[in-house]
């Protein structure tokens, strides 16, 4: 894994998780888990993170909103693939960059 994906310090997450909470108004037309995601991903945000912290926490909202759903017998297979989108709208483009690169990482060592 390259140096540089840890060498972003921590940011503010109140801006970022008030964008997550009204994320319908930034990204509309998405299906109505990626807005629960957003929820779920809020309400777990630290003060500060950085962006290893908000894919971990990322991952661990999608995981939780999929079970939720699949209860329900509605799965969602494709969730997971909103994380680079989202981080792109409401993150800063540096932090939103790491966060890609972090969930791509992630997404090859889930594929081995």
């Amino acid at each position: 894994m390259p140096e540089d994906l840890f060498s972003l310090e921590a940011i503010s997450m109140g801006h970022v998780k008030e964008k997550l909470r009204n994320l319908k108004s930034y990204l509309p037309d998405r299906i109505q888990p990626v807005y629960d995601f957003a929820e779920r991903l809020a309400g777990t945000l630290g003060n500060k993170v950085v962006p290893e912290g908000f894919n971990m926490a990322a991952e661990a909202a999608v995981r939780y909103i999929q079970a939720y759903y699949e209860v329900y017998g509605e799965p969602i297979l494709t969730l997971r693939a909103c994380i680079p989108e989202v981080a792109r709208t409401v993150c800063p483009v540096d932090f939103a960059k790491r966060v890609g690169e972090i969930h791509a990482q992630v997404g090859e060592s889930i594929k081995k």
